[in-house]
């Protein structure tokens, strides 16, 4: 909801929740302090839905408003008074919650070698009881995260907290990243930027590194959706699939010839492109060996390498290469790289190539 949504209260220790219904019919926010309860209603009276106002946009304003007004007035806060006195605003736990640093998520981004404690949460401090079939409270699991096992076979994944893991993976090559875009729930989705790397071969993989991910929601609809927007905003998430053999080999550097540079650094592989995309990187070669530089595509729209934009005669370095058009493209994954000519007319370099996303929009 962000940090400067209308359930900010600064200056008054305040809890809240928010509802809405189901076609945005009416909603709710109800919050509480030590001395006072404020429930706000929304909706239309005759029950018609009200249009995409949820219980931030529409009752949290006049809950925020009621309850800044109580507090900003001497008098009603008088009335609130009980012996006397307002009770203390402060938090209180009952028994039974102990306090603990947690992953900070933010500082989970691509790649995450460890993870950092940021904010203290509550936890109980013993495993939660769960009536059984006697109604008898029965202790369900444990606090800590589940001991790790480590397979004989297969990859390892050892708990850091509940939902973050650390796990052995292989970064992939684009090329193979891209013929690995699976469609789940309906969704496709991103080539991926890793495979886990199984227990019985990790001694004989150099290139494999130890990170750490979120692990994806269990449900396939609500990975899937994880998974687009992870590796849209840069977060670690969790890869799906073990390695095999073709996976394992490392990404190999693209070789060029001596004082030629051909790099895409923007979109990055894996990306989600829309509308127009601008293209950036660097195309750089001496005079005496090369002539011009061109952009090429490939993928559902162009089965084989296709160029967009113009050839260009001069050198870019770390700049804007070209651009071209998503919107209207067939969606799918789309394979972009920089090919420059040389002056006998051949092939000089090319870049290796990054995978893209195209929605079609």
């Amino acid at each position: 909801m962000g940090s400067n949504s209308p359930l900010r209260t600064d200056g008054i220790l305040s809890s809240v929740k928010t509802g809405t219904t189901n076609d945005f019919r009416d909603n709710w926010t109800v919050g509480f302090t030590h001395n006072v309860v404020i429930g706000v209603w929304v909706g239309n009276t005759d029950d018609t839905p009200m249009i995409h106002t949820t219980g931030l946009t529409g009752a949290a304003p006049i809950w925020h408003d009621i309850l800044a007004g109580v507090y900003g007035d001497p008098k009603l806060m008088d009335t609130l008074k009980r012996f006397g006195n307002l009770q203390p605003d402060d938090r209180t736990p009952p028994q039974g919650l102990v306090q603990k640093r947690i992953c900070l998520l933010s500082t989970l981004k691509d790649p995450a070698a460890g993870c950092t404690l940021g904010a203290a949460e509550w936890f109980l401090a013993s495993p939660p009881l769960v009536p059984d079939s006697n109604g008898k409270l029965v202790a369900q699991g444990s606090v800590a995260p589940p001991a790790t096992r480590a397979p004989s076979n297969g990859p390892l994944l050892i708990n850091v907290e509940p939902g973050i893991v650390q796990a052995a993976v292989q970064p992939l090559d684009p090329t193979i990243a891209a013929r690995l875009v699976r469609t789940q729930a309906g969704i496709t989705l991103p080539p991926p930027l890793y495979c886990l790397v199984p227990q019985e071969v990790r001694a004989q993989v150099p290139s494999a590194v130890d990170q750490v991910f979120v692990q994806p929601p269990p449900f396939p609809d609500d990975a899937a959706h994880a998974h687009v927007f992870a590796q849209q905003y840069g977060i670690a998430i969790l890869p799906q699939d073990a390695c095999t053999p073709e996976m394992l080999v490392a990404p190999q550097p693209q070789v060029n010839s001596p004082g030629v540079t051909a790099q895409i650094t923007s979109p990055r592989a894996g990306d989600t492109v829309t509308k127009t995309v601008q293209v950036m990187g660097s195309a750089i070669w001496p005079s005496n060996a090369g002539v011009f530089f061109k952009m090429e595509i490939q993928g559902p729209q162009f089965q084989n390498w296709t160029t967009f934009g113009q050839t260009h005669n001069g050198t870019v370095d770390n700049g804007f290469l070209d651009q071209f058009g998503a919107e209207g493209l067939q969606p799918g994954t789309y394979v972009l790289r920089i090919t420059i000519i040389g002056v006998d007319g051949g092939i000089l370099a090319t870049s290796a190539e990054v995978p893209v996303r195209v929605t079609g929009q």
